[in-house]
């Protein structure tokens, strides 16, 4: 190597050295792509936070298009999610992946042992979070055939059992006064609709009666 090349070659050397020292990242980046909080959990929303460059940006599915660094805000989910973030120049795309898990272990309580408590019945999640529980049988395999409206925040409850009702618990009477009340009570709460899951149950007698009593006191099911 002559001096002029040496001369030549720590010119350049330098000159990259004054520009920021080795190649620029050209195209799209996707330098992260988060969630705060980084896990979903019951009736809370969560933000979404995208930093990329080198294109235009979107997360898939439902949210669109995005700008880098801005946080946008989803849900509350009854499930986990997954998310794709898609940075684009036109030519040349970039993705990445983001699984959020939906977690409520944590936020569960213990109750007191109740002559109330039921297992193999059905039951209906409201909109204003309180629960429609009808059917089932006592852990030592007594019939239950009075219904309750479940309240998991204040642990109230109004059931067949309640000196408001004039039927007897296991009636079709009884069944639809239950209907009633939820349906007087999701209407003060604001709540016009809801979805009626029955459990498995054929729609007839007492089930069938509850949503009559529903639709009867203005809900749409």
């Amino acid at each position: 190597m002559t001096l002029r090349t040496a001369l030549l070659s720590l010119l350049v050397l330098a000159t990259l050295a004054a520009c920021g020292g080795g190649p620029q990242v050209e195209g799209p980046f996707i330098a992260s792509f988060r969630a705060e909080p980084g896990h979903l959990s019951p009736a809370e929303p969560i933000e979404l936070i995208a930093e990329f460059s080198g294109g235009s940006g979107r997360i898939e599915p439902e949210v669109g298009a995005v700008q880098p660094g801005a946080r946008v805000r989803v849900g509350p989910f009854a499930s986990g999610m997954t998310y794709r973030l898609v940075v684009s120049d036109g030519v040349r795309s970039v993705e990445r992946e983001l699984g959020i898990s939906l977690q409520y272990r944590h936020r569960l309580q213990s109750i007191p042992a109740s002559a109330a408590a039921r297992v193999d019945h059905s039951a209906a999640v409201l909109p204003d979070g309180k629960v429609l529980i009808f059917g089932g049988r006592s852990p030592t395999f007594t019939g239950w055939t009075t219904s309750e409206v479940f309240d998991p925040t204040t642990l109230a409850s109004a059931s067949t059992a309640e000196k408001s009702f004039t039927g007897s618990g296991s009636t079709v009477d009884a069944a639809k006064q239950v209907g009633t009340l939820v349906g007087e009570r999701a209407k003060g709460a604001g709540v016009e609709t809801v979805v009626f899951d029955r459990g498995g149950f054929k729609y007839h007698g007492r089930v069938a009666a509850i949503a009559d009593g529903a639709r009867e006191a203005g809900l749409t099911l």
